[in-house]
C-alpha cells in the first residue's frame, strides 16, 4: 500500500489526471468512510480534477448535499485556491448557490462571498457586486466580509498591474 503521509498527494495526482472514472470512484470511496482524515483528503483531491465531465460529476456531488457542511467547506475553500479551477468554480458557485447554501447555517452564508476574493481580474469586483450585493443585508455578518472582499479583489489587482509585468520578467530569468 501506500504510506500514510503520501495519501493525500496519491489522491490529488490520481484526481488530476483520472478523469471521469477515477472521479467516480473517489465519490464512492468518500460516500463508503467514515474516517474524516481519508474523507478530506479525498474532498482536497477532487479539486484538482480537469476533465470537464469530471468536474460536472463532482460539482453535482458536492452540491447534491451529501457531504457534510465543513466538508463542502473545503472542497470550495479548494478549488477557489487553484488558479486553474477558479474562474469555473465561481460560475459553478452562482449556479448551484442556493443548494451548496441551503445546509449552511444562516450566520455561516456570508463565507461564500469570501470565496470570491481569490478572483483576482478587472471584472471580478463588478461581478461579486452584482451577485452578493443583493444578498448583503440578508446574511448575517456579510456587509463586512463583502467589504472585504472586493478590497481584497481591488488590491490584487492593483499589484498585478503595478508589479505583475516585474514578477514575470524576474521568473523568465535564467
Amino acid at each position: 500500500g501506500i504510506a500514510p503521509e503520501l495519501v493525500p498527494a496519491a489522491l490529488w495526482a490520481a484526481a488530476f489526471s483520472g478523469g471521469a472514472p477515477v472521479a467516480r470512484e473517489a465519490m464512492s470511496a468518500i460516500k463508503a468512510s467514515s474516517e474524516a482524515e481519508f474523507r478530506i483528503a479525498a474532498i482536497q483531491a477532487l479539486a484538482a480534477a480537469r476533465d470537464p465531465a469530471a468536474i460536472a460529476e463532482i460539482e453535482e456531488f458536492i452540491a447534491s448535499g451529501a457531504l457534510t457542511v465543513r466538508e463542502t467547506r473545503t472542497y470550495l475553500r479548494e478549488v477557489f485556491a487553484d488558479a486553474e479551477r477558479r474562474a469555473g468554480a465561481w460560475t459553478w458557485l452562482r449556479k448551484d448557490f442556493k443548494r451548496l447554501s441551503a445546509p449552511v447555517p444562516e450566520e455561516g452564508r456570508s463565507r461564500f462571498i469570501a470565496l470570491a476574493a481569490k478572483l483576482c481580474t478587472g471584472q471580478a469586483h463588478a461581478e461579486i457586486e452584482w451577485y452578493f450585493k443583493p444578498m448583503v443585508d440578508e446574511l448575517v455578518g456579510a456587509p463586512r466580509v463583502f467589504a472585504n472582499t472586493l478590497e481584497t479583489v481591488d488590491r490584487c489587482v492593483s499589484w498585478r498591474k503595478a508589479r505583475g509585468p516585474e514578477l514575470a520578467a524576474a521568473l523568465r530569468q535564467p
